[in-house]
């Protein structure tokens, strides 16, 4: 065993560590993808607060779910617009 010299207790060569350095690409795809989850945040909050304001709201439950298809398909178009 004394002709496979080792620096690690279980018998393999331990590579030296390299480490990464990040280049323009992968720092320009860091700030896209931290764009795109800072949008989706606001999206939910928004989302979360609008649910919100609305279930403690009886004339805005009473125009969605009393009313007939018509509103529902406003909402729909609305929604579809705004994405």
């Amino acid at each position: 065993m004394s002709q496979y010299p080792t620096n690690s207790p279980f018998g393999f060569q331990r590579e030296p560590l390299q480490y990464a350095t990040p280049d323009a690409s992968s720092l320009a795809v860091s700030h896209f993808f931290n764009a795109v989850y800072a949008w989706m945040a606001a999206g939910l909050g928004i989302t979360a607060l609008v649910a919100y304001l609305v279930s403690h709201n009886d004339a805005a439950m009473r125009a969605v779910f009393g009313s007939g298809m018509a509103v529902w398909i406003g909402l729909f178009v609305a929604e579809i617009a705004l994405v």
